[in-house]
């Protein structure tokens, strides 16, 4: 289980100070991107995006961990 605190938005709900909890984690593959992960497990946008939030979606490299499931906490 990992943990990440952020600040920002979710959704239409402004989070001031949240813990992400990373219960499953995705390792990507050779041609991924954050759209591609996030429709391959049916991930809104945002809420991948909230689950990874020091992502940079323009330089994924192969064998990265991405949370693809998880919860968040104040």
């Amino acid at each position: 289980m990992a943990e990440n605190r952020q600040i920002g938005t979710f959704g239409f709900k402004k989070i001031d100070a949240v813990t992400v909890t990373c219960n499953t984690v995705y390792a990507t593959a050779e041609g991924d991107t954050c759209v591609a992960v996030a429709e391959e497990f049916n991930l809104p946008d945002d809420y991948f995006l909230a689950l990874n939030p020091n992502i940079n979606c323009a330089d994924i490299f192969v064998g990265q961990w991405l949370c693809i499931d998880g919860t968040f906490s104040p």
